[in-house]
C-alpha cells in the first residue's frame, strides 16, 4: 500500500493507543438508585501516574461523542455519573486524545477498528444477558437465488447466517440474540446490499446508504440456555456443508467443526457412517463453544456419510442437511467425497517458512551503474532542484538520488521543500539505488538470519520509488536490473531454499501505464479507452484549471491522480463492483481481466516466483480473484496468495480466492496493544486473538502473514520509543505462536521510522558495529533456528494456559512435541506455578533446567522475559 493507507491505519488505530510504560487502573461501579426508571451509573479511572490529563468518556450513551461527557478529576481519580436505562451499553475511555479499553469490564465486543469496547449491564445482568428469539424476514422485489444477513451481530460475515426460502416467497432466519443494538442488512446474490426498510431506524453506512437498526428488549421472548435443559439448536447453526464444518486439511487428514450455543449441550459426537466419535471441545467466545475433530482417512479416495450429534440430558438432535432433527434421517446425511468436498490445501513452504519483507530501493546497492538518472519521459519537468537560495512550494515533486546512502534525514523533513503547515514535509521522492544485484550479494545474510522467504514490494517498472504506479507489469524497474537478472536471482534464490513473491496492485495501474496513457491520448476511440473509468473526456491542461482534480476526470485510488482505476466490470462503478462474486451477476471487462492473468502467468511461470501479495484485493471483485487462483494454481499449485486485508478476512480466505491475508486484525493489531503499548492485560491478549483461530480455515492460519510492522506502519521500535525488550517479547511470541512469521527488513537489527516514507529507511548496514544491534540480530536468528527445528511450533495446536495481569502462557503440540511458552510482559518479575507433567524442563533460549515437583511447574521470570519450555532429554 502507499502511504495515504498508513494515515487511515493511524485513524483507525487510535482506539489502541495508550499511555507508555506504566497500567492504568479503571473501574465501573453501579449505584443501586433507581431514578425515573433510570440507574445511577458512576465511571471512575485513576491512572497510575501523576499529572493532569484530559479525560472524556464516550460510548452508546452519548452517541459515541468524543467532548460531550468530560470526567472530573477528585484527588487523583476521575469520575463521572450518568442516570441510564436499563440496558447493555458499550464504551471507551477517551484519555489525552486516546480512546482506552476498559481492561476490568467483565465483557468486550469488538469495536470495529481492530480494538475492543468495554460492556456495562445496567439494571439486572442475567435479564440483559439472557437470549432473545429474533425473526428476520426479508421479500425481495425480483427473483433472487440466496439471502444471507449480514450486520454487527456476525461481524458483518457474508456468509454466516443464510436466510431460507419460504414457500410465499419471503426470506426467513431466526436468531438468537443478546439484547442490545444491531445494525444489518440483506445482501442479496452476494452483490446488492439491502436496506431493511421496515426498520424502525437507520444509520449512516459510510457509503452513501444506510444500515438498518434493530433494537432487542424485553419485547422478544426470552430464551434461557443451560446444559441439561434441552437443545436450541435452530438459531444461527449452519445446516449446510461448507468449509466451516468440514475442512479437507491434506490428502489424507480431515477436520470437522461445528459449534452450539455457549453452555447449551453436553457432548457433540460426528457419526461417520454408524460410528460415533467424540469431538473436542476447543474454545468459547461471547455467544458459542465451538467443537472439532481432526481424523486420518483410511484412503485418498474413502467416501462415507456423516452428520454431527449434540446430547444435553436426555435429549439428542442430529444436524443434518438442512435441518436439525430429533430423527435420524439417512436420506439427509452429509456425504463426504473429494468429489463434493474441493480441496483447499495451503502451501507447506509457508507453514515451515520464515518471510523477509524487503523494499526495493533501500535493502542494498549492488550496482550503483543502474541508479535513475531520471531521464524518462514521465519524470520531465519534475527532475528539477528548486532555483538556488529558494524551497519548492508544498507538494512540488522532485525525483532525485540521495548520494549518501545513510543520510536519512530528508525522510522526516525535505531540504527541498518549504515547511507545511505541520512543520515539515518528508522527501517522498527521493532514491537510494538498491537493487536486484545487491539483494543477489546479501543473500548469504539472510541464509544466516534463517530466511526461507523473500517477499519483495513492487518490482514493475514505474516512477515512483515504491513502485505501486506501474509502467509496465511485465518488465522490471531497470533501476533494479533486468527481467533476465530477476531470473537469474530467482534461480540463486531457489538453489539457497528461498522462495520469493512479490506485491502487485491490480486495482490501479499509473497514469503512465501504455493503456492509459492511449485512453487519455484519443479517447473513446482507443481500444484501451475502456480500461479505466471515464468520469470526464478530454482532461484538461492541469495547470490552467484551479484546483485541479483528476479524480473530477477519471476514477483513481483514493483520488490520487498518478493511480487510475482499472475498469473491471462494464456495467457496474467502484466500487459497487467489488462485492460480485458470481461471475454470472458481472459483466467482465475481457480485455482487462485477460491482460491481468498474463502478467500472473509471466511472473509464476516465466520468472519462476513462488506467489503474490495482493495490494487492496478488496477494491477488486471477487469473481476476478477467483480467476487470478484458478489461473495462478493451474501453473503452480503451491504458490502462496496472500492479500492485504486490515480487518476480519474470512470472505477471502478460502478454496475461492487467498491461502491467506496480512494479520493485522488477529495478530498485529493485538501484539502491538500488548507488547508494544502495554495497554491491555493478557486476558485482553488472549481474547484478542482468539477469533483468528476461530475465523479460518486451520490450513490458512498456519500460512498468516505474521507481521508486527511494515512499509505502512510505524517501525515497532519506533512506536515504544526504541524499547529492545518489548521487541524481544514481541518476536518471541511471533515465532512461536500459529502463522508464518514476518520481518520488515531491518527490524532484526533495531532500525527505527516513523510514518511512510521515515519506515522505509536504507537498511543500516553499520549495525555490525553497534552490539546491541547484533545482539538483537542474534536474539532473531537464535528464535527462527528453534523454530525451524520444531514442528510443533510450526503446525501444532495450540492452548492457552495462563494469562494473569501480564504474564501469558500457553501450549504448542503435535506427535513429535509439546512446548509451553510463558511471558512475562511485565516491568517487575514474577513467580509462575503451573500443573505440568515430566520430571525436568528446559529452557531452549537460556539451556536452563527446571524440575518438576509434585507435578507443579515453579518458575521465577525476571522482567520482560520469556522462556521456550520442552521436555528435558536429560
Amino acid at each position: 500500500m502507499k502511504k495515504i493507507i498508513f494515515i487511515n491505519f493511524i485513524i483507525m488505530g487510535c482506539a489502541t493507543l495508550g499511555f507508555k510504560d506504566h497500567n492504568s487502573i479503571y473501574a465501573v461501579k453501579e449505584k443501586e438508585i433507581e431514578i425515573s426508571k433510570n440507574i445511577s451509573v458512576e465511571f471512575s479511572y485513576e491512572p497510575l501516574i501523576g499529572g493532569k490529563h484530559e479525560v472524556y468518556l464516550s460510548g452508546d450513551f452519548n452517541s459515541w461523542s468524543q467532548n460531550k461527557t468530560k470526567m472530573i478529576e477528585e484527588d487523583g481519580i476521575y469520575k463521572v455519573t450518568l442516570d441510564l436505562k436499563k440496558g447493555k451499553y458499550s464504551y471507551k475511555f477517551i484519555i489525552d486524545g486516546n480512546w482506552i479499553t476498559d481492561e476490568n469490564a467483565d465483557e468486550f465486543v469488538e469495536d470495529g477498528f481492530g480494538g475492543q469496547n468495554s460492556i456495562i449491564y445496567v439494571g439486572k445482568k442475567n435479564d440483559m444477558i439472557a437470549l432473545r428469539k429474533v425473526d428476520f424476514i426479508y421479500k425481495p422485489k425480483s427473483i433472487v437465488k440466496e439471502v444471507y444477513l449480514v450486520g454487527s451481530m456476525n461481524d458483518w460475515n457474508q456468509k454466516n447466517d443464510r436466510m431460507l426460502k419460504q414457500k410465499n416467497g419471503t426470506f426467513l432466519l431466526s436468531l438468537l440474540l443478546h439484547p442490545g443494538e444491531y445494525q444489518y442488512k440483506f445482501l442479496e446474490d452476494g452483490m446488492h446490499w439491502i436496506t431493511d426498510e421496515n426498520s424502525e431506524s437507520f444509520i449512516e453506512d459510510g457509503f452513501g446508504g444506510k444500515n438498518s437498526i434493530i433494537i432487542i428488549d424485553d419485547n422478544y421472548e426470552k430464551v434461557t440456555i443451560e446444559k441439561k435443559d434441552g437443545l436450541f439448536l435452530n438459531y444461527g447453526i449452519s445446516t449446510e456443508q461448507s468449509i466451516e464444518n468440514i475442512n479437507l486439511l491434506s490428502p489424507n487428514m480431515l477436520e470437522f467443526k461445528t459449534k452450539a450455543h455457549k453452555g447449551d449441550v453436553e457432548n457433540i459426537y460426528l457419526l461417520k457412517n454408524d460410528k460415533f466419535i467424540e469431538m473436542q471441545y476447543v474454545t468459547s467466545d461471547g455467544s458459542f463453544d465451538y467443537f472439532q475433530k481432526i481424523i486420518t482417512l483410511n484412503s485418498e479416495n474413502e467416501e462415507f456419510e456423516y452428520c454431527f450429534v449434540y446430547a444435553d440430558g436426555n435429549e439428542k438432535q442430529y444436524l443434518l442437511n438442512g435441518e436439525f432433527s430429533s430423527i435420524l434421517d439417512n436420506k439427509k446425511l452429509f456425504r463426504f467425497s473429494k468429489n463434493i468436498i474441493r480441496p483447499f490445501f495451503t502451501p507447506n513452504w509457508v507453514k515451515n517458512g520464515i518471510i523477509y519483507q524487503i523494499f526495493p530501493d533501500r535493502f542494498f546497492d549492488g550496482n550503483p551503474e543502474n541508479n535513475s538518472d531520471f531521464s524518462e519521459w514521465y519524470y520531465e519537468g519534475i527532475n528539477l532542484p528548486p532555483e538556488e537560495g529558494e524551497l519548492h512550494k508544498k507538494y512540488t515533486q522532485y525525483f532525485h538520488n540521495v548520494d549518501d546512502w545513510y543520510d536519512v534525514a530528508g525522510l522526516v523533513k525535505s531540504p527541498f521543500h518549504a515547511p507545511d503547515s505541520e512543520g515539515y514535509q518528508p522527501d517522498y521522492n527521493s532514491f537510494y539505488g538498491g537493487d536486484i544485484e545487491g539483494v543477489l550479494k546479501k543473500l548469504d545474510y539472510l541464509v544466516d538470519l534463517g530466511i526461507t522467504i523473500i517477499y519483495f514490494n513492487p518490482l514493475f517498472q514505474a516512477k515512483s520509488n515504491h513502485k505501486y504506479d506501474a509502467v509496465n507489469y511485465m518488465l522490471l524497474d531497470p533501476h533494479f536490473g533486468t527481467n533476465k537478472e530477476f531470473k537469474r536471482f530467482v534461480s540463486e534464490a531457489h538453489n539457497r531454499g528461498i522462495k520469493i513473491i512479490i506485491d502487485c496492485a491490480f486495482n490501479h495501474t499509473g497514469e503512465t501505464y501504455f493503456a492509459f496513457q492511449e485512453g487519455m491520448k484519443i479517447g473513446p476511440e482507443s481500444d484501451y479507452y475502456n480500461w479505466y473509468e471515464w468520469l470526464k473526456w478530454p482532461l484538461p491542461d492541469p495547470n490552467a484549471i484551479e484546483n485541479y482534480k483528476p479524480s473530477d476526470y477519471y476514477r483513481c485510488w483514493w483520488g490520487y491522480g498518478e493511480m487510475p482505476d482499472l475498469n473491471y466490470d462494464l456495467d457496474e462503478i467502484n466500487p459497487s463492483e467489488n462485492s460480485i462474486k458470481n461471475i454470472d451477476f458481472a459483466n467482465p471487462n475481457w480485455p482487462v481481466v485477460n491482460h491481468i492473468l498474463d502478467v500472473a502467468e509471466f511472473w509464476i511461470s516465466d520468472m519462476d516466483i513462488d506467489g503474490f501479495r495482493l495490494d487492496v484485493p478488496n477494491e477488486v471483485p471477487f469473481w476476478f480473484w477467483k480467476l487470478f487462483r484458478d489461473k495462478v494454481k493451474t501453473i503452480k499449485p503451491d504458490a502462496y496468495l496472500v492479500g492485504e486485508l486490515w480487518s476480519n478476512a474470512v470472505d477471502w480466505v478460502n478454496d475461492d480466492y487467498f491461502d491467506a491475508v496480512m494479520n493485522y486484525a488477529y495478530f498485529k493489531d493485538p501484539v502491538m496493544r500488548f507488547f508494544n503499548q502495554r495497554n491491555c492485560s493478557a486476558k485482553a491478549f488472549d481474547r484478542d486473538l482468539k477469533p483468528g483461530r476461530l475465523t479460518y480455515p486451520m490450513q490458512s492460519t498456519q500460512v498468516m502473514m505474521n507481521l508486527i510492522d511494515s512499509h505502512d506502519t510505524f517501525r515497532f521500535l519506533e512506536s515504544c520509543n526504541g524499547d529492545i525488550s518489548r521487541l524481544k517479547m514481541a518476536v518471541l511470541f511471533q515465532m512461536t505462536y500459529i502463522g508464518a512469521p514476518h520481518i520488515w527488513y531491518g527490524d532484526e537489527i533495531g532500525m527505527m521510522g516513523a510514518h511512510d516514507p521515515d519506515c522505509r529507511r536504507p537498511f543500516n548496514w553499520k549495525y555490525v558495529n553497534e552490539p546491541k544491534k547484533v545482539s538483537l540480530r542474534e536474539f532473531y536468528k537464535d528464535l527462527i533456528h528453534i523454530r525451524k527445528e520444531n514442528s510443533c511450533l510450526r503446525t501444532g495446536s495450540f492452548k492457552t494456559l495462563i494469562t494473569d495481569g501480564m504474564i501469558y502462557g500457553y501450549e504448542r503440540s503435535d506427535q513429535n512435541s509439546t512446548f509451553s511458552i510463558l511471558i512475562n510482559n511485565d516491568t517487575i518479575s514474577h513467580n509462575i506455578t503451573l500443573p505440568y507433567s515430566g520430571s525436568v524442563v528446559v529452557d531452549l533460549l537460556s539451556n536452563n533446567k527446571y524440575l518438576i515437583k509434585n507435578g507443579k511447574l515453579e518458575i521465577n521470570l525476571e522482567a520482560m522475559t520469556g522462556v521456550i519450555l520442552a521436555e528435558s532429554k536429560k
